[in-house]
């Protein structure tokens, strides 16, 4: 992995962070930031091994990372995984809430409710219960961030035509009410 040459604005030496949905894109892009700001960087997913890939290649580029297989949307798992940070760290700084995704990519009349209600389970529960157990450390603290990812689609309706051809990077209804619940919530 190539260290990028960030500006230092800022140093975060000696905080510990967490990046939910941290091993791929975004995610992962934010935890090397993370890590080349001096944090301690927690990498959680439900994919343990897509989060070990990312923090090792973290590691292998002189950066402090560690993998966690968290399904957010799981009762206790999240509040588990951080308090582990906390206790490890002895303090909690830094979550970036950026799990997220869609499980349909249909049209209104063709998503399922249950694929709704999967897709704002992930966006919105999960985002709020990772919220709720970082802020139990961070109030306690008086110190700490909260970093909520959105889209463009919680306050912007695409056109889905649009994405014809590109059904990958299509997103639904349920994908845009989640998100713009998401910006609503922070």
């Amino acid at each position: 992995m190539k260290r990028m040459q960030l500006p230092r604005y800022f140093d975060l030496t000696g905080q510990s962070a967490l990046v939910t949905g941290g091993g791929t894109h975004l995610g992962r892009a934010m935890a090397t930031a993370l890590g080349e700001l001096g944090a301690h960087v927690h990498i959680a997913g439900r994919r343990l091994d897509v989060c070990e890939g990312t923090a090792a290649s973290m590691r292998d580029a002189g950066l402090d990372a560690h993998a966690h297989c968290v399904d957010i949307t799981a009762d206790g798992e999240i509040d588990a995984a951080i308090d582990a940070i906390a206790s490890r760290h002895g303090r909690f700084d830094i979550l970036v809430a950026n799990a997220g995704g869609s499980f349909t990519r249909s049209y209104m009349p063709d998503a399922s409710i249950e694929e709704f209600r999967r897709t704002l389970d992930l966006n919105v529960t999960g985002l709020f219960r990772s919220a709720q157990a970082a802020s139990r450390h961070m109030i306690r603290a008086r110190r700490g961030k909260i970093i909520t990812i959105g889209s463009i689609h919680g306050q912007l309706t695409a056109d889905l035509r649009l994405y014809e051809g590109l059904e990958f990077w299509r997103s639904g209804p349920p994908y845009h009410a989640a998100k713009g619940a998401v910006v609503n919530l922070t």
